[in-house]
């Protein structure tokens, strides 16, 4: 046994306590699950927008008109009462307009439609190895991102966890003032990596590669928990340019990589880093990276109209993130922080708290609307708050 004595002298005894915890809550199935706050058809008054399912992450699909919405499938949401497994529920790509001058609210649903319409011949986007869109029944979003693609059009960048661990690429399309997208290509993950957020840039994008893929609740569930709990390296950024292949970007390794931004140029990249509650910045072709805290555990980054980053996260465990999951209805109450963070100084002042697994913040107007990753609600909250 002189491994344990040796591994018990590399940490400290508040880790050897949070360790010897950690593993008997988890050998024992005692963790703790958050409080189920109530579905949003109950309180709203205005001031979110439901019903919708995990509205993971949101950007502008137009100059502040239009937003994008990614609903993320979850499983616990999908099954039958007594346990039993329901049909497969596919996560969606939604947009949504508020009027400004009546408050109307305009839906639509941009993916998938009833019909996947093939990409033009000859104009396919990203891998050859892709060889059609995913269908109603394999959609599962995640990240999301809007920005240049090829030939001066523009691109949607979407995480997809369905049959295949993709990143799939969309162009925008308007019609009498409405979005619409059609697919064309993707780019699959390197087998046993699962991605979380994606940045479009002029010549491709940038892709955090988050954590291994796991099944179930067993060893290998317990160690990646373990491991992003005690701020061991989980993942890294990936970059895909025309024609190549996805490759890691020198020092960005980091605890559970999650939200991404990135300059258009992709000079330089902001990444959340879930595990170790900061946000780093790398600048391509200079050594080490600069690095902010935040209050809360990152998730998605979106630009401001000030040019500074919002960084919505959760006050929130890798461990305590099982509890969320197995919310089937409303929302997790947890609490949140929305912070503005400057991509220059690396100066982070947080603007908002709250209640709720709040895993994206977008300027909208005069209002931040905060997206989850467990509920049925995007909050909507004024700037002045």
């Amino acid at each position: 046994m002189k491994w344990c004595a040796r591994f018990e002298q590399s940490i400290g005894t508040s880790k050897r306590m949070l360790l010897l915890l950690a593993l008997a809550l988890l050998g024992t199935g005692c963790l703790s699950t958050p409080n189920a706050m109530a579905p949003c058809d109950e309180w709203n008054s205005g001031s979110a927008l439901c019903p919708f399912m995990n509205p993971e992450d949101l950007a502008h699909l137009s100059a502040n008109e239009w937003v994008l919405v990614s609903e993320m499938t979850h499983s616990a949401r999908v099954t039958k009462e007594g346990g039993a497994p329901a049909p497969f529920v596919a996560g969606r790509l939604r947009a949504i307009h508020v009027s400004p001058t009546s408050g109307e609210i305009e839906r639509r649903v941009l993916f998938p439609q009833e019909w996947n319409e093939a990409p033009p011949h000859g104009a396919t986007w990203g891998d050859t190895s892709c060889s059609g869109p995913p269908t109603d029944r394999d959609f599962e979003p995640h990240g999301i991102d809007v920005g240049p693609g090829p030939g001066g059009t523009t691109a949607v960048a979407v995480v997809n966890h369905g049959k295949r661990e993709v990143i799939d690429l969309f162009e925008v399309r308007f019609a009498n003032g409405s979005p619409g997208v059609l697919w064309r290509g993707c780019v699959p993950m390197p087998a046993g990596r699962m991605a979380n957020d994606v940045a479009l840039v002029e010549d491709g994008f940038f892709v955090t590669d988050m954590i291994p893929t796991v099944s179930g609740f067993g060893w290998s569930a317990i160690g990646l928990g373990l491991k992003m709990t005690f701020g061991g390296n989980t993942g890294s950024v990936l970059r895909w340019t025309e024609g190549g292949a996805l490759v890691p970007v020198p020092g960005s390794k980091g605890t559970a990589p999650n939200g991404i931004a990135a300059t258009r140029d992709g000079g330089t990249i902001w990444v959340a880093e879930w595990g170790g509650r900061r946000v780093y910045r790398i600048r391509m072709g200079e050594d080490g990276r600069t690095k902010a805290k935040i209050e809360g555990s990152p998730d998605n980054l979106n630009w401001a109209a000030d040019g500074k980053l919002l960084v919505a996260a959760q006050d929130l465990s890798a461990l305590g993130a099982l509890g969320c999951g197995a919310i089937k209805a409303g929302g997790c109450d947890i609490p949140y922080t929305v912070t503005k963070l400057d991509p220059e100084s690396m100066v982070a002042e947080k603007i908002l708290e709250g209640r709720g697994a709040a895993s994206a913040a977008l300027e909208v107007g005069n209002e931040i609307w905060v997206g989850v990753f467990v509920g049925d609600a995007i909050e909507r909250r004024t700037r002045a708050e």
